[in-house]
């Protein structure tokens, strides 16, 4: 078959994935978009994207571009550079629920009047912990709020943007810099804007805006040093692998690349190292190590081969670090490290990274494999990014993969740079022209990404197809995907009673009874919606216990109906629920069950269980009720009036 053929087949074959997420978006969340367009815009997109492809196989399989076509000029990039960063300030995440923009999200108004104290130590800390980093770039963060006296909401948006143009302009240079042919100029500085995680850089309330552009630059002088045989390109790498290594984690992962660089540099000549800085070399000297390490860590030390698999305010994150082998208890057993959902989870993820930039790594390997040859750049970037997707395939998604994307995106600048390299050995070699029009039909592709999430009504139907399908597999967290998402409208009662009513009769059949918290709390929202917004009583006490059915010790659900309970005068069976509640989660964190059985007590007339109650609150409690709490207290050991008390019941 003839090259130009086999691109645009490759092409279909890319362009697939997005079929099958416009036909099936419960499940293919990284390239479902077009879903939730309206028509006919995605039908237009989609045209076009195909219609580029079909032009591959119908044009001539080579054109004479104009020689004077370049992006050599600074001016065209910093034009480029500027309008992205225009658009990342204009057309932010409508609503940003995430990976950490929920921790960071209740910071957006605030102000910040002076630093706090022991600040410049918490910036300087480079504990190697869940959370450290993403903190570490927080602080930054409010070091730029103090100092320019705004909010930490336009901290974000511009931090974004700003890092955004900076991406795009390091991008588009480097591009410039290592290939010389126009056309393969174009299509990588086209795939790689194109790229999905640039979502990251619009208005995302999140800490990797800075941290990817440090990452593109380290691997930029790391090439750059590798090639000039310069030592001098060391000290910037050094800067940026401390900064990376501060601001997360995972950086201490590409840490082995520094020192392989140095010795490139160092020792170029001893036969050794020559034969260490091969792929094979590599694999065998750092990979097949850092694996045994790993495996120690994860079997021996953090045993986490065999975890529950949840989280609670007991449980640190580094308990949870990595995903269990051993299946945990229903309904959390659908989703491990070596479950079809966990892999098919991490294939997506991937098609995160940039479909283009996927599109010219393969069409290389596929059409012009026996002409690379595996040079110390290569082998040290490609055994890197192995490293990080290994890593990254073990790493529990403490939220699930599809709103941590802005993490398992992490080797996308190495990725970047890994593909520039590849190119720059093949760009001279005959180029297809339907690489060009498939690149510009993904690129095409890429575009409802970043329509929906700057839509609220597209993003909340979106997010809400996210909750399903988390659903189905990893289930943490999926029942707050979804109320999050009915919740993103305009107060509408009715469409969010009706989306509600969808989503229950479709989660139904997956439902599992006495252990389903998830589809419990579902049931539960509803009840509250139809007893505090529509007055609805009965129909709430029946959606209250429908969730007792699937999930019996739900202390929200028991909560909130005895309340319920209590408001229709059912006192006695109230005071049952709310002591259940007592059985099932004990006396020392449950103040609010206690004053529940406060009320309970006083209006069965029960004045002994209501004084008993009464002081084993006030034993546990420093709510502003506790004045209140006294005040019935003394009327009761007084034995005062007692029966008027249940007029003077607590809020």
């Amino acid at each position: 078959m003839k090259a130009h053929y086999k691109i645009s087949m490759l092409a279909l074959a890319f362009v697939l994935p997005f079929v099958l997420g416009w036909i099936a978006p419960n499940d293919w969340w990284a390239t479902h978009h077009l879903a939730f367009l309206p028509s006919p815009h995605n039908f237009l997109l989609f045209g076009i994207a195909l219609g580029l492809i079909l032009l591959g196989f119908i044009i001539k399989p080579k054109l004479n571009y104009p020689s004077r076509f370049s992006l050599n000029h600074w001016v065209v990039s910093l034009a480029i550079s500027a309008l992205f960063c225009l658009f990342c300030y204009s057309f932010p995440i409508a609503s940003d629920s995430y990976g950490n923009a929920r921790t960071f999200t209740p910071y957006l108004n605030q102000m910040v009047e002076s630093l706090p104290e022991g600040f410049w130590g918490d910036l300087l800390n480079f504990k190697v912990e869940p959370g450290n980093g993403r903190w570490g770039v927080f602080h930054l963060f409010t070091l730029a709020a103090y100092a320019f006296n705004c909010s930490y909401e336009k901290v974000f948006l511009w931090v974004d943007a700003i890092c955004g143009s900076l991406f795009v302009l390091v991008w588009l240079r480097l591009v410039v810099a290592h290939i010389s042919i126009p056309i393969w100029q174009l299509a990588l500085s086209l795939a790689g804007i194109a790229s999905p995680f640039f979502l990251i850089f619009f208005g995302h309330i999140e800490t990797y805006a800075p941290l990817y552009l440090i990452l593109l630059g380290y691997f930029v002088f790391l090439v750059r040093a590798i090639e000039t045989k310069k030592q001098i390109f060391m000290l910037p790498m050094a800067i940026l692998l401390l900064l990376g290594m501060r601001f997360h984690a995972l950086s201490y992962l590409i840490a082995p690349s520094f020192f392989l660089t140095l010795l490139t540099l160092g020792w170029q000549h001893n036969k050794t190292i020559k034969k260490l800085l091969t792929f094979k070399g590599l694999v065998l000297w750092l990979y097949i190590p850092a694996c045994l390490v790993g495996l120690v860590l994860y079997f021996f030390i953090l045993k986490d081969y065999n975890d529950p698999r949840f989280l609670d305010g007991d449980v640190p994150d580094i308990e949870r670090l990595f995903l269990p082998i051993i299946a945990p208890e229903a309904p959390l057993d659908n989703y491990n490290l070596q479950s079809w959902n966990h892999i098919f989870d991490f294939l997506n993820a991937i098609l995160h990274w940039s479909p283009g930039l996927l599109f010219i790594f393969v069409s290389a390997l596929t059409l012009y494999r026996k002409k690379l040859s595996m040079s110390p750049t290569l082998s040290i970037l490609l055994v890197t990014l192995i490293l990080l997707i290994s890593f990254l395939f073990m790493f529990n998604p403490l939220m699930s993969m599809p709103m941590d994307w802005d993490l398992f995106v992490f080797p996308t600048p190495l990725f970047m740079v890994l593909t520039l390299v590849i190119v720059k050995q093949i760009q001279h070699e005959t180029l297809p022209t339907s690489l060009l029009t498939s690149i510009s039909s993904l690129g095409i592709l890429a575009i409802p990404l970043f329509a929906v999430n700057a839509k609220t009504l597209s993003l909340s139907y979106r997010q809400e197809s996210v909750g399903v399908h988390v659903y189905k597999t990893y289930y943490a967290h999926s029942a707050s995907l979804m109320l999050n998402a009915l919740n993103m409208i305009p107060a509408d009662v009715d469409l969010y009673l009706k989306r509600k009513e969808k989503l229950l009769q479709k989660l139904k059949p997956m439902a599992q009874v006495g252990v389903d918290r998830k589809y419990a709390e579902l049931l539960t929202d509803d009840a509250i919606v139809k007893w505090k917004v529509l007055n609805q009583l009965d129909e709430a006490k029946t959606d209250f216990q429908k969730a007792l059915y699937y999930s019996p010790d739900y202390y929200d659900n028991w909560y909130y109906l005895a309340q319920l309970n209590l408001e229709m005068g059912n006192s006695k069976t109230a005071h049952q629920n709310a002591l259940q509640l007592l059985n099932t989660f004990g006396l020392k964190e449950n103040p609010d069950v206690l004053r529940l059985l406060i009320k309970c007590a006083l209006e069965n007339d029960s004045f002994i269980e209501a004084e008993k109650y009464c002081e084993n609150y006030l034993l546990i409690s420093n709510s502003s009720d506790i004045n209140l709490v006294k005040k019935i207290l003394e009327r009761l050991q007084a034995n005062e009036n007692v029966e008027e008390l249940k007029v003077q019941l607590l809020p």
